[in-house]
């Protein structure tokens, strides 16, 4: 006889609905991992945009990203030319997704990187982006004394 009997057909059943229920409940914390990685892949692009238009030369001033750690709010982040991000012009302005906080600056704190004009340097910084419901789960964005900017994520 051929054909496969009720207690197989049940295991395969049972196997498939334990594997569908780890998928599905995996996929709220594979969801956030990936926005996290996300913006902090768009944020260390907008550092390095500032830093080529510093280099250049584009509108003959300096550029920079500021960022605001917005106390029980949505975390944000500018481009801006200038000197400073309060006596500067605002290129872009960007809001984290409402699952990821600031780590660095902390909450109810802001901060500028500042590129100097054709060497791209600034002081020696850090970006910490992180999930609101887990700060162990975060991506972090250095830049060194020389300019250069590196990461490093936790997932």
């Amino acid at each position: 006889m051929k054909g496969f009997t009720l207690l197989e057909l049940m295991v395969i059943m049972t196997i498939t609905l334990i594997v569908g229920t780890a998928s599905f409940l995996s996929f709220p914390a594979f969801r956030s991992r990936n926005t996290l990685r996300l913006s902090g892949d768009e944020l260390r692009g907008q550092l390095r945009d500032a830093q080529f238009r510093a280099i250049s030369q584009d509108s003959s001033s300096k550029w920079g990203v500021h960022f605001e750690g917005v106390p029980n709010g949505n975390d944000w982040y500018a481009v801006f030319s200038g000197d400073t991000y309060a006596g500067g012009a605002v290129q872009t302005k960007s809001s984290l997704p409402s699952n990821l906080k600031f780590i660095d600056p902390a909450e109810g704190a802001s901060k500028d990187v500042i590129f100097e004009k054709l060497t791209g340097v600034t002081a020696a910084t850090a970006a910490n982006i992180s999930l609101i419901d887990n700060t162990q789960v975060f991506y972090a964005i250095n830049i060194n004394a020389n300019g250069l900017i590196s990461y490093a994520k936790s997932f």
